[in-house]
């Protein structure tokens, strides 16, 4: 129940948009809730929320659609800057002191 109250001051101040459950659970020393010890217990929290009357929609959101919503959009802006420009190649080099180019030699 403890781990439930972030989403809710989450969805109060940053809003329930930016909100998303990991499942990090290194660091934290034994320290966890004994219903929420691994991401096998993770349909504890789950029931928690709706108990607490989440709505689907924000429970779809923490349960990975938020993540989703970022990921289309970063990809809908790469494909905006590569539509715009291509990469270059001094940067490229640069970068990686060519480290990263396959030989193409014998093929």
């Amino acid at each position: 129940r403890r781990v439930s109250v972030h989403p809710r001051w989450d969805k109060t101040h940053p809003g329930i948009a930016q909100v998303g459950f990991s499942a990090d659970f290194y660091g934290f020393g034994g320290r966890l809730p004994p219903d929420l010890k691994d991401v096998s217990m993770y349909p504890n929290l789950f029931a928690e929320l709706i108990r607490r009357q989440y709505s689907d929609d924000d429970i779809a959101k923490v349960l990975g659609g938020n993540l989703l919503r970022v990921f289309r959009h970063v990809e809908d802006e790469a494909a905006a800057l590569q539509a715009r420009s291509i990469p270059s190649e001094a940067i490229i080099d640069y970068a990686f002191n060519d480290t990263c180019r396959t030989p193409l030699a014998g093929f």
